[in-house]
């Protein structure tokens, strides 16, 4: 006797296999039956007649633990109303655990000030635990942090390790690992890993390949200079045979029509050979991020501290003064998402900012680095439609929203603080887009969200809509998928998806 029965559901099974319309059986939390109809008996009977059923989507690129959601929304509510019902989080360098020292979590600053949170662990199992305690709405897996645990180690030291504390880096590691950690994570765009060398991530890919885990990596430019970047990544991969996720990859600017085509092209060969080579990428053209990277990579060397001095010291400022000249019309146009001070200028541009203060763009840019707290967020429209869509259609993108999750209520009570609709529509935009644009056949687009997502994630038993995998289940009218209009920014749940 089955807990319930899902009838007259079109099925989309996660695998790219044709669609069908059936019954899914469900016993306590795993599916036991899939098949075009199922009569035996049940407690009860949920009617999908004009639905499609689907796994729960997989997150591999989220980031509520940056933002800590997970504690302020454990519901995981705005992830949960748009089918998303596994995330992974602890990307881009930055996880909550493991905890080595009072200067381990300076990584998720740039994200949210954690004064006044409770820290009671230090290990990552103790992290799992004290998140086993929580109402999470998602299943939730964490990476660990290169920043977490090499600042952990040296603190805000900007060098090269010394053997014995690569030697401890890779002991925590392999330790977190040990107790259930995902793999490892690293930002080399950000401050404190733009100095890290391909030997250390070599070093450190060796034990995530020794634990069957995965390398996630933030490209140090996803600008001209991708390719040399990704050559770099590229490269732990053929020398250490372990399994890469490119986080939210993309091609910032305009650049000649064969340079994305280029850099796809680098990543298809190294997966031809060594296999288990994968990017995730969120559909929207508008990046949301912290505004110091917009700086030259010298000035944010050394964390806030140094990137105050190198502001105030008068060569200095002036020679970052030239260098964001150059950036005049990108600086010009950046939205002000938040500023941990509360400036009141969230939804402006920097234009707009700068004509109020009287400053130039440059100047307003230096003056709320100064003025504006640690956590400063920017959008910026950044990538093309062509490049968006040839990203997302390539067979090694996963979907992943680069996001957190948010609650609307809670949302509504913050003031100068604006989130990137990704946080609350990552996956209602990207099946409208399919959709719209014909870009793939839907079960393809749910492959993206599911399966694939959770392949490269190393779980087996999510992602597809099967007997004996977990009965994470979506539910949803195709007819429906649409994305709020209106604001640019706005943000609502998505009234699209039911879960079971």
């Amino acid at each position: 006797m089955y807990d319930l029965l899902i009838k007259n559901a079109k099925i989309i099974d996660g695998t790219c296999t044709t669609p069908f319309f059936g019954d899914i059986a469900i016993k306590g939390q795993e599916v036991v039956e899939v098949s075009r109809q199922i009569t035996a008996r049940t407690d009860a009977v949920l009617d999908a007649t004009g639905l499609i059923a689907a796994p729960g989507f997989v997150d591999i690129q989220n980031h509520s633990d940056s933002y800590w959601s997970l504690f302020d929304d454990p519901g995981l509510h705005s992830m949960l109303a748009q089918g998303i019902t596994t995330i992974l989080v602890g990307n881009c360098g930055a996880s909550l655990a493991p905890v080595l020292s009072q200067q381990s979590l300076l990584s998720v600053r740039k994200w949210h000030s954690l004064s006044g949170n409770n820290i009671s662990w230090t290990s990552f199992k103790d992290y799992l635990l004290t998140l086993s305690k929580l109402p999470l709405g998602c299943n939730v897996g964490s990476l660990v942090g290169y920043s977490t645990i090499r600042r952990g180690l040296i603190g805000d030291e900007i060098r090269g390790l010394e053997k014995s504390e690569l030697a401890a880096l890779c002991r925590t590691l392999e330790e977190a690992l040990s107790q259930g950690a995902f793999g490892l994570s690293s930002g080399l765009a950000y401050s404190h890993e733009a100095i890290i060398t391909e030997i250390e991530l070599y070093e450190l890919a060796k034990v995530v390949k020794e634990y069957q885990g995965l390398l996630s990596i933030h490209l140090r430019t996803e600008d001209a200079g991708i390719l040399e970047a990704l050559y770099e990544v590229l490269d732990i991969v053929r020398q250490s045979e372990v399994r890469l996720k490119v986080s939210h990859f993309k091609l910032r600017g305009e650049h000649p029509d064969h340079l994305i085509a280029d850099a796809l092209a680098e990543l298809e060969a190294v997966y031809q050979k060594h296999g288990g080579v994968f990017m995730d990428a969120y559909p929207f053209n508008t990046l949301w991020q912290v505004l110091y990277e917009y700086l030259p990579a010298w000035a944010i060397e050394g964390g806030r501290t140094v990137m105050l001095h190198h502001i105030s010291e008068p060569n200095s400022r002036r020679k970052i003064l030239d260098y964001l000249k150059s950036q005049h019309a990108k600086i010009s146009s950046l939205v002000v998402a938040s500023t941990e001070s509360g400036l009141h200028i969230a939804g402006k541009t920097i234009s707009e900012i700068a004509s109020n203060l009287n400053l130039s763009p440059e100047e307003t840019v230096l003056k709320i680095l100064d003025t504006g707290g640690g956590q400063i967020l920017v959008f910026e429209r950044a990538v093309s439609n062509s490049v968006l869509k040839e990203i997302i259609a390539h067979p090694q993108a996963a979907i992943a929203s680069d996001g957190a999750s948010f609650n609307i209520d809670q949302l509504q009570k913050k003031q100068d603080f604006l989130v990137h609709p990704r946080c609350f529509n990552t996956t209602t935009e990207f099946l409208s887009l399919v959709l719209n644009e014909n870009l793939m056949p839907l079960e393809q687009a749910i492959y993206k969200l599911t399966s694939l997502p959770a392949h490269i994630m190393g779980v087996s038993n999510r992602g597809e809509l099967a007997a004996g995998k977990a009965a994470d289940i979506v539910l949803f009218d195709a007819k429906k998928l649409t994305t709020p209009k209106g604001y640019e920014y706005a943000n609502a749940y998505p009234d699209v998806y039911d879960k079971v």
